[in-house]
């Protein structure tokens, strides 16, 4: 029986197998819709961490963010690369607020938390954890 998942998964015949053995498979991985700025790739840019690399120049994901009710500090702003990529995982204290996106018309309520802790990676990839409170 054939292994699901050998070096010819998902390469349906000889042609998708010569194609990728004999040119793609040596060719590195390019990300053509990623929104970095070209000459960056050309110039093979170093990011210092993926919050430069994932948010920098995307206005894309700068307009979901936004949507979504995050202040713009953490967007486009003074907030550090480390406070622009952290994930919340307790929040207490739940109010409602009403809020406007310059993305958007009108304004919408929207919960908010009187206090978040959030977890994050610092530029050693370790795991840290810090609590905001008093917005």
């Amino acid at each position: 029986m054939k292994p699901f998942m050998d070096k010819n998964f998902l390469l349906s015949n000889e042609t998708a197998q010569k194609l990728y053995f004999d040119y793609a498979a040596n060719t590195p991985i390019l990300d053509y819709h990623c929104h970095i700025n070209p000459q960056e790739i050309y110039e093979d840019r170093q990011f210092e961490n993926i919050t430069q690399v994932w948010l920098g120049g995307d206005h894309y994901k700068w307009r979901f963010i936004r949507s979504c009710g995050v202040d713009e500090s953490y967007i486009t702003g003074n907030a550090s690369d480390k406070e622009k990529f952290m994930e919340i995982i307790r929040k207490s204290g739940p109010y409602e607020a009403e809020e406007g996106c310059l993305s958007l018309t009108g304004t919408r309520k929207a919960k908010r938390w009187q206090s978040i802790k959030v977890q994050y990676q610092n530029e050693k990839f370790q795991i840290r954890f810090k609590t905001f409170t008093g917005w």
